[in-house]
């Protein structure tokens, strides 16, 4: 592995069973999504009533611990030969997409430095930019919305800055206040914090980081494996058909719903794990997935007919937001901006 990774320590070739990877990650799909169901009385409600939006919460937080701390007690005993246990749990850290920095003592790496990597040697490496650079590259590809928002005057933007048919509103700081209160809610914490933080760590940390040490491609990685995210979202068929009355329209709408939604979590799964693999961390797609669900899916359609006098603004900042995310896609993941990545270089030596 490269020496400017964020942990100079050597990683193994693959030696996860390629019958187990899938295994796995069917266990850890069915366990996520079947433990929302467990309860009867839950089974009854909506999923946005907030007994149901707590059990959930609490069942995907067990379940993702228990996957996590699961699946690196299987890396942990399958690897063969292992090193030193210093040098063995931030190794397995690092194969879970978690470098940590001042993990390794100098007298294991002979190193004149007292631990390796540094903090700031981390920071600068690595932390900073995968806190930035992944989520400045997905925020472009939503420029389009992005730029809707403005003219909602939903961005928490100086006076200056606002629709000027909206410039005697709120100022910026009550804006982002107001903004960041929707995050201190049950609905906030389902959405912008656990779904995404415990989803990420099963679907990406587990999941991938299994088939990776697997020896799957990296066309399977990145193209075949979301096919578990997407999956692990069709469950919100049955919720759907429910609600809108159990009979053949909700049928019909409750399939072309999941349809869609299939569609867009596997695609967004595509990205994430390219960020995943990439960077060798999880902090871009968990940012990412953030983003994406605080902003939803994109309807350029429904803002033509909210905003018809700035048609040809909002075609030219979607147009503008897709060249820029293709332009910058390779050059704003390369692995050398974080450091070097594990799941990307060349197969390393045992």
């Amino acid at each position: 592995m490269s020496s400017s990774s964020p942990l100079s320590v050597p990683v193994p070739l693959p030696f996860i069973s390629a019958g187990w990877a899938p295994l796995h990650a069917s266990i850890l799909t069915l366990s996520y999504v079947g433990g929302f169901y467990l309860s009867p009385a839950v089974r009854r409600l909506p999923k946005d009533d907030p007994r149901v939006m707590r059990s959930r919460i609490k069942v995907a937080g067990i379940v993702t611990a228990l996957g996590w701390a699961g699946t690196g007690l299987a890396l942990w005993k399958a690897e063969p030969n292992p090193p030193h246990w210093c040098l063995h749990l931030p190794r397995l850290l690092l194969m879970l997409g978690i470098p940590l920095p001042l993990t390794v003592p100098s007298f294991l790496q002979s190193s004149i430095l007292p631990l390796k990597p540094g903090l700031w040697e981390y920071l600068t490496s690595h932390l900073l930019p995968a806190l930035f650079l992944p989520l400045g590259l997905t925020m472009t590809l939503f420029a389009g919305p992005i730029y809707v928002e403005y003219l909602w005057d939903n961005l928490p933007l100086p006076t200056l800055l606002r629709p000027s048919r909206t410039s005697g509103s709120k100022g910026a700081l009550a804006k982002a206040r107001e903004w960041l209160s929707g995050w201190w809610n049950l609905y906030g914490l389902r959405n912008f914090v656990v779904g995404p933080l415990t989803e990420e760590i099963i679907w990406r940390s587990c999941i991938l980081s299994v088939h990776h040490f697997s020896g799957a491609s990296k066309k399977w990685l990145i193209f075949e494996t979301p096919l578990y995210f997407g999956i692990a979202h069709l469950h919100h068929a049955w919720e759907t058909y429910k609600s809108k009355g159990s009979n053949k329209n909700a049928l019909v709408f409750a399939a072309l719903q999941s349809t869609l939604q299939f569609s867009y979590t596997t695609l967004f799964g595509w990205y994430a794990n390219f960020l995943f693999l990439r960077t060798g961390s999880i902090i871009p797609p968990l940012l990412s997935h953030t983003f994406c669900n605080i902003m939803g899916l994109p309807n350029p359609a429904s803002a033509f007919e909210d905003f018809p006098e700035h048609k040809l603004k909002i075609s030219l900042a979607y147009l503008l937001g897709i060249a820029g995310f293709c332009y910058g896609l390779m050059p704003l993941t390369s692995p050398d901006l974080y450091g070097g990545s594990i799941f990307w270089s060349s197969r390393p030596t045992a």
